[in-house]
Parts: C-alpha cells; sequence; structure tokens
C-alpha cells in the first residue's frame, strides 16, 4: 500500500502525542527534586511557630520556586525540549514536501537556530512560553500559601501545615503537564509553518484536519477538513478562521495542518501523482452498544472519554473525512461524551450542526448559550 500524505502527518502526530507524554513524565521528574526541597523545609517547622515564621517559611518557598523554574525547569524546556522538537520536525516537513508535493525540484532547508528562537519569542496564548513557566512557579507559591491560611490558626500545626501543603503541591503539578505540552505544539507548529513558508511554491495551502475521536473540540471539529491559504492563513470557502492554527488554537490542541499544492495532486513513495482525497485515515469510535461513562459534568459532558466498561472501535476512513460527518455516524451516547447532552440531542435530531456551536472566533458556546439559541428545553 503506497504511503499518503494525509496518513504520514496524520501518524507523524501521534508520535507527536507520545513524545508529549515523555516529556511530561521528565518535567514532572525534574520538578520533584525542587518538591523535596519545599517539603523539606516545611517540615523544619517547629510544631509551636508563631506567624512571623510562617511568613518567613512562605517567603522562602516563594524563592526557591521562582528561582528552581527558571534556572531548572525553563532551561530544560527552552535548551532541550524545544531546540530538539525543532529538529526533527524541521527534518520531518521537509522530507514531506520534498516526497509528496515538490515533483523531484530541490526543497529550501529553513534555519533551525532560528527557527528554534521563533518558538521562544512567539506568544502562545498571549504570553511567551517562559512566562508559563515562571506562571507554574507563582502559582504553586500561591497554592501552598492559601491551603496553609485557609486552616484556621489553632488547628495550624506543623503536621497540619504539611499536610495541606503536599496537597497544594500535587494539584499545583496538574498544570506541568500543559505547559510542557504548550512548548512541544509550538516548537512543532512554528517549525511547520517555517518549512512551508520557505516553500510556498509547492505548499499553497493548508488542509485543517481534526482527530476522528472522542477527544476533539467542537472549536476543531468545525474546522476540520477546512481549506486555508499557506502564507495569509485566511479561509478558502468558509468563515472559520485560522486563530493560530491547528496545534496551537486552544491548549491541549491536537489537529494537524495537512500541506497542499496548487494542482491539488501529491506523489506517493513511487512518484506517482494522485488526487489529495485518496487514500485512508483511523479513526476512534464506538459500537452501538456503548454505555455512558461515569464523571460526568454539570452541563452533561464527559471528563475522559469511559473506556472501563466501554470498547472503543477503530476503523479505517477515507483521508478526507470531515469530524462532523463522522461523528454523526456514531452511537448517541458517545456523541454526548464527545460534546455534551443538550449538543449531541440537538446536533443528532438535525437542529444544529457542529458550526451553530461556536461564535465568530471558534469560542465554543456554553449550554446557555446554546439554549438561549437554539430555545432547546432542559435534558
Amino acid at each position: 500500500m503506497a504511503d499518503t500524505l494525509f496518513d504520514r502527518v496524520i501518524r507523524h502526530q501521534v508520535q507527536i502525542e507520545r513524545a508529549k507524554a515523555g516529556e511530561v513524565k521528565t518535567v514532572n521528574k525534574i520538578i520533584s527534586t525542587n518538591d523535596k526541597e519545599i517539603i523539606a523545609l516545611i517540615s523544619s517547622l517547629p510544631e509551636n511557630h508563631t506567624q512571623v515564621q510562617l511568613d518567613s517559611l512562605l517567603k522562602k518557598i516563594g524563592k526557591i520556586n521562582k528561582n528552581y523554574y527558571k534556572q531548572v525547569v525553563a532551561d530544560y524546556l527552552d535548551n532541550v525540549v524545544a531546540p530538539t522538537t525543532v529538529s526533527f520536525e524541521t527534518d520531518f516537513a521537509e522530507q514531506t514536501v520534498e516526497k509528496f508535493l515538490s515533483d523531484g525540484d530541490p526543497v529550501s532547508k529553513v534555519s533551525k537556530k532560528e527557527t528554534t528562537n521563533k518558538v521562544l519569542k512567539e506568544k502562545y496564548d498571549g504570553h511567551k512560553l517562559s512566562t508559563w513557566v515562571s506562571k507554574l512557579a507563582i502559582d504553586k507559591t500561591k497554592r501552598i500559601s492559601s491551603s496553609i491560611k485557609a486552616v484556621p490558626i489553632k488547628d495550624r500545626s506543623a503536621s497540619k501545615v504539611l499536610s495541606v501543603s503536599k496537597k497544594a503541591i500535587r494539584n499545583a503539578n496538574s498544570n506541568n503537564q500543559s505547559v510542557t505540552k504548550a512548548y512541544v505544539n509550538q516548537s512543532v507548529n512554528v517549525s511547520r509553518d517555517e518549512v512551508y513558508l520557505q516553500n510556498d511554491k509547492f505548499v499553497t495551502e493548508i488542509i485543517w484536519s481534526s482527530i476522528l475521536d472522542g477527544g476533539t473540540t467542537i472549536t476543531c471539529g468545525v474546522r476540520s477538513n477546512k481549506r486555508y491559504d499557506a502564507k495569509t492563513k485566511e479561509p478558502i470557502g468558509h468563515d472559520n478562521a485560522w486563530n493560530n492554527g491547528p496545534g496551537l488554537i486552544h491548549w491541549g490542541c491536537r489537529s494537524v495542518g495537512i500541506p497542499v499544492n496548487k494542482d491539488n495532486i501529491i506523489t506517493s513513495g513511487s512518484g506517482k501523482g494522485f488526487p489529495i482525497d485518496s487514500g485512508s485515515r483511523t479513526a476512534i469510535g464506538a459500537d452501538t452498544g456503548y454505555e455512558r461513562g461515569d464523571n460526568k459534568k454539570a452541563d452533561g459532558k464527559r471528563f475522559k472519554i469511559p473506556s472501563v466498561n466501554n470498547e472503543l472501535q477503530k476503523e479505517v476512513v477515507s483521508a478526507t473525512t470531515d469530524y462532523e460527518t463522522w461523528l454523526k455516524r456514531q452511537p448517541r451516547a458517545f456523541v454526548q461524551d464527545s460534546i455534551g447532552v443538550a449538543k449531541a440531542d440537538a446536533f443528532l435530531s438535525g437542529k444544529a450542526k457542529l458550526g451553530d456551536f461556536v461564535v465568530k472566533d471558534g469560542t465554543e458556546l456554553s449550554v446557555k448559550q446554546l439554549e438561549k439559541q437554539l430555545k432547546l428545553g432542559n435534558d
């Protein structure tokens, strides 16, 4: 079976997701050293401590967190994760253009150093990546301080202070994952864009490809298989704004951009051209016996896709299958777990399309906004 453009890029995106998970583990391990120092410091607090001693302790914790995240955590993310990701991603993007879009013409290479610098300078959701690392330190210090101050003074024994501080640290560390993944996302997508811009005679459009499973957001779902100008990022034939693009439109985005040339023809490994819509991809849905899971939010949307009592089904579909078409074929319970009860019922009944669930900038409507817009009753 010939290698296809969609299949190659999407399979590579799966590898990226695995790489993110590996980096999260590494960063958590690095941060655990800092946490041990903080816990040891808190453990040294006298049983009958004074407010002055407690204030001094919190000040030291703040300083330790600030220095460690800046000197150790940011150093690893800036000088290991970003450049390493840029290196293999620019190579992958250049090879992809060369194999599928260049028709034998030489592909322009990008500077990995300059691309890495761009990754670290550009803002991610309003802030540089290094600023998000600093915010991790600030957040951890605030959580520790707030948890301690929430305990009544008469109950604020050293053991109680230690107990609530450990919980605060665990809660704060849940944000490590998002920031680490942001570094990988930014590195991957800036690298690809740089390669495509350097080779604009081959790459003229970008197809927004959303993952076909229950974890895809409506924000990405409405953009599934939509086209954008590779240089200007203007929508082609629709009004869904680029908004930083696939992989960067929201935290944790898994969508990927598929590069397309002006003729909509790509070449296989054998060098023979064939249409962009040829080939296939994998989707992960559910069978008819799928049941809703636990851990449902107030709006009826799941926290995580249930997997204990439900076996998800893998299927091979056409490479250009869009998310909306695919989702509508899934069992009602699966759709409810994916987008929420109210939206699923409106969607499956034909009262609404996915596009009705987002506003102009792609922000997903709340259930209350949806009910008002579509005049739905309560579920």
